[in-house]
């Protein structure tokens, strides 16, 4: 039962990483996007 319990912590845990960091990877990799698009067209 121990080893249940550590298995679905680590489960718990990688859930809310992935649940955080990759809305925040998605953001910024529009956000680069958006930036770049901005700079090629004041050129």
């Amino acid at each position: 039962m121990a080893q249940f319990d550590i298995i679905s912590y680590i489960i718990g845990v990688l859930v809310m990483i992935f649940g955080v960091v990759l809305p925040l990877s998605f953001m910024i990799y529009k956000n680069k996007k958006v930036f770049s698009n901005i700079k090629t067209s004041k050129q």
